[in-house]
């Protein structure tokens, strides 16, 4: 678009709204631009309307200079693209501004209201306008969400009218011409009160206007209901996902028979336990997805059950209120069934809490803050939505494999089904992440296309779709898609609503990166992931698939490794002449140290910002054939294994001098004193943590004063364990610090402090030695060989459950690691 044409509609539109009322180019539009995931549309422009004229005269000019333009009412739409519009390159009209609640009608049951209407001020005002009366509302993550917003993008809701679209009774919508349209009764001379009922005449154009970008509502009408006499709620609780597919049998009779009218929402134990604490970092050693183990264990300790039912019965008077608890009761009987009375609490019961915005900060460290807001704060968040036939056999099969299929991907499996009409069930799948982390965007996004793709075969069709994904809409079989192009020329001829929403037009993301690490070929990984999801092996136990690394990273490591290797040459006869690191090692005084080539492993680790840490050099090749082994199976095309199998090493004494982290000290004593030459000094800084003996009431203070950013390590791999201060109480943490230098200044067992490296970590499926299959996030050790002085191709690969995967850790699993296509296969000089 000419920047001419832009700037001129954005002179007639500052007389139309005032120019306080026009944005471009400030912090606003950057807000715009971001949502809980990640997109890349421009908007050029934000327009803030206060009236419905003014946003009629905005569209008359929008339609004559084309320019597209994309409407929000509250912009609180987390999750499925905030403020984002559909397609890049759009002007944004913010409704925000027309707030008024029109008109409460306390005869029949309606309300009247502006887009710009929050849930929090509609609820606060049926509390004093209309106490008798009540609506079904959502807010469950924020208050401050629009009325007309959630409704008009299918949202689904708790409460008598759980669909709240069925319950929209009459629209006053601006199409892009700038035309007004009804299309309730309310249009007709005499029908001003048939607006806000069910009635109906002719073809009814109110559902062209959900989830369409056929126009821009303007206004709402909406069914209330009576706050009920009777008010119990019911609780069913489950132990295992297979007894789900029972369940929604019975209530789809239950529905069908008007036993239980309001929807039924079934919730599992990740949903439940995600938006009731913060995550346990410190529990899982900061492993995502939420182990197993640790989920079983919250379950326990907040006895939460694996999955839980909840609805109401809400009914005219006690008695029909028990005639109809007993029913359920019948029906359930194989269920464990809890029904509580909750009419004195009727009116607060369908209040929108915003309790669930702790959902979205679930991943985020520190978790909630006071002005919460997710977009600012790079909460990722993503909503997944579909709709299947209420065939209770499929979509307990669905949903068992869902939850393994996300976790694959890194996320928590957080579940909801919703059973609001008697013949189809809703399916949500939300995936809560931090956009902080690497990579994380990437799988969220891969995710939800793979989810996708993977339900279609059950029947699941996409319902309520996010900004940049409006593409998985499935192609209709028949010409509705023409039919609805035309529809779209006819109320928007210059087409500039909200092109690419729920149109059929959008196209992928140009950009869909889905690499857990760069350049890695992800599909490959999850095509592995997918068969062992599927078809998992009958015996043994482990990790079941091997570590993908692709050339770059291969590269990086190995090269890394090899000017490391040349420092580590110069350092260790001043090791071995030195008195003082003798009786650090315990090396015997007397005796000559025998030469030898360096054999071993520099063992190593990415970080979670992709940056390849050496963690020292272990002279043992123990792991080294089993790995070699390992990385000649089933290796997929285009990926190699080059690793190979070691030569019979020569016993070297000289290599004792390098097992152990006398070499980290020595170098970052050399970098501090400016001893290392500049490329060095470098690669010091670069690749190899901080690392120094614990000695000096200096380093004693800094260490207990900021335990999260150390680690405390013997100096000798085979002293004893590593500690990690992020995971060790302030009290312990400084007795153990006091006991290290302790230990350090009398010569007993040497520690050193090294700076805390957090350790990328994947998905990984094991099969416990139970036979259980479980999708679990490992760190990830990638070791270089060096056999007789030089570096051997390949890579060793361990993966741990806890974060120390350098020399001397115990726990770990060893993996074949494959290298990506065009790494060469290399063999070390004689």
């Amino acid at each position: 678009m000419p920047k001419s044409i832009l700037e001129r509609a954005i002179a007639e539109w500052k007389r139309i709204v005032g120019a306080d009322n026009v944005h471009t180019g400030n912090a606003d539009v950057d807000r715009a631009q971001t949502a809980t995931y990640a997109v890349a549309h421009r908007v050029l422009g934000i327009l803030r309307p206060g009236t419905r004229e003014e946003v009629r005269a905005c569209l008359r000019i929008a339609s004559a200079r084309e320019i597209a333009v994309y409407p929000i009412s509250r912009g609180k739409n987390w999750g499925y693209g905030s403020k984002v519009p559909a397609r890049d390159g759009a002007v944004i009209l913010d409704l925000s501004r027309l707030d008024r609640i029109i008109a409460v009608d306390r005869v029949r049951g309606s309300v009247t209201v502006e887009p710009g209407v929050t849930v929090g001020a509609l609820f606060a005002h049926l509390r004093r306008k209309a106490p008798g009366w009540a609506a079904s509302l959502p807010g469950a993550t924020t208050t401050e969400a629009s009325v007309v917003g959630n409704a008009l993008d299918g949202g689904i809701v708790h409460g008598p009218y759980g669909d709240r679209f069925a319950h929209v009774y009459s629209l006053e919508v601006v199409l892009g011409t700038g035309e007004l349209l009804r299309t309730g009764l309310d249009r007709l001379p005499g029908g001003e009160l048939l607006g806000g009922t069910e009635a109906r005449v002719g073809p009814s154009l109110r559902d062209l206007f959900v989830q369409s970008n056929l126009g821009i509502v303007t206004e709402m009408t909406i069914g209330l209901f009576p706050l009920p006499k009777d008010l119990r709620r019911v609780r069913v609780t489950l132990d295992a996902t297979e007894k789900i597919s029972p369940l929604l049998d019975l209530v789809r009779q239950l529905k069908l028979e008007r036993v239980l009218p309001d929807p039924v929402g079934l919730f599992n134990d990740y949903e439940a336990i995600s938006v009731g604490i913060a995550y346990p970092w410190l529990a899982t050693y900061g492993r995502t997805p939420l182990p197993t183990a640790t989920l079983a264990q919250l379950r326990e300790r907040l006895d939460r059950p694996r999955w839980v039912a909840v609805t109401e019965i809400a009914s005219a008077d006690s008695a029909i209120g028990e005639a109809r608890e007993q029913a359920v009761r019948r029906a359930l009987r194989d269920y464990d069934v809890d029904v509580v009375d909750i009419t004195p609490a009727r009116a607060a019961y369908y209040a929108p809490s915003g309790d669930g915005m702790f959902g979205l900060y679930w991943r985020k460290r520190g978790g909630a803050v006071a002005d919460a807001d997710p977009n600012r704060d790079r909460c990722g968040l993503l909503w997944c939505d579909y709709v299947i036939a209420t065939d209770a056999a499929p979509i307990a099969r669905a949903v068992h494999h869902v939850e393994g299929l996300v976790r694959s991907y890194g996320f928590e499996p957080a579940i909801e089904l919703h059973a609001v009409w008697p013949r189809a069930t809703y399916l949500v799948v939300s995936l809560a992440y931090d956009r902080d982390v690497l990579g994380e965007d990437d799988r969220a996004e891969a995710c939800d296309r793979e989810l996708t793709a993977y339900l279609r075969p059950f029947g699941a069709v996409p319902a309520r779709r996010r900004v940049g994904s409006m593409d998985l809409l499935p192609a209709p079989s028949d010409d509705s898609a023409a039919i609805l192009s035309r529809i779209k020329s006819a109320l928007d001829p210059a087409r500039i609503v909200a092109p690419g929403r729920y149109d059929g037009t959008a196209r992928p993301p140009a950009r869909v990166v889905v690499n857990r690490e760069p350049g890695t070929a992800f599909a490959q990984v999850e095509r592995a992931h997918r068969a062992v999801l599927e078809r998992p092996p009958a015996r043994g136990h482990g990790p079941l698939r091997p570590l993908f690394v692709d050339r770059a990273r291969y590269e990086l490591a190995t090269g890394v490794a090899k000017r490391l290797l040349a420092l580590l040459r110069e350092i260790g006869p001043r090791l071995g002449a030195s008195s003082q690191w003798r009786r650090h090692l315990h090396l015997d005084a007397a005796r000559p140290l025998e030469p030898g080539a360096i054999t071993g492993l520099l063992t190593g680790a990415f970080d979670a910002t992709g940056r390849y840490l050496s963690l020292g050099f272990e002279s043992s090749l123990a792991g080294l054939a089993e790995s070699a082994a390992l990385g000649g199976r089933s290796v997929p095309p285009g990926w190699s294994s080059p690793l190979r199998r070691p030569h019979a090493r020569r016993p070297a004494r000289a290599d004792d001098l390098l097992a152990n982290l006398a070499a980290f000290v020595a170098l970052h004593d050399d970098l501090e004193a400016r001893r290392l030459r500049p490329g060095d000094a470098a690669l010091v800084e670069q690749h190899v943590p901080w690392t120094a003996l614990v000695e000096g009431a200096p380093l004693l203070r800094r260490l207990v004063a900021d335990k999260a950013a150390y680690a405390l390590r013997p100096l000798r791999r085979s002293d004893g364990a590593t500690w990690l201060g992020e995971y060790v109480t302030a009290g312990d943490w400084a007795k153990l610090v006091k006991a290290a230098a302790r230990q350090t200044a009398k010569g007993e067992l040497s520690w050193v402090a090294q700076a805390r490296v957090r350790i990328e970590h994947q998905v990984f499926p094991l099969r416990r030695e139970n036979g259980a299959l479980e999708f679990e996030g490992c760190f990830v050790g990638v070791d270089v060989p060096v056999i007789a002085g030089r570096i051997e191709p390949g890579l060793v690969a361990r993966i741990a459950e806890r974060p120390r995967v350098g020399p001397g850790c115990e726990g770990t699993f060893p993996v074949a690691a494959l290298v990506g296509p065009g790494a060469r296969r290399r063999s070390p000089k004689a």
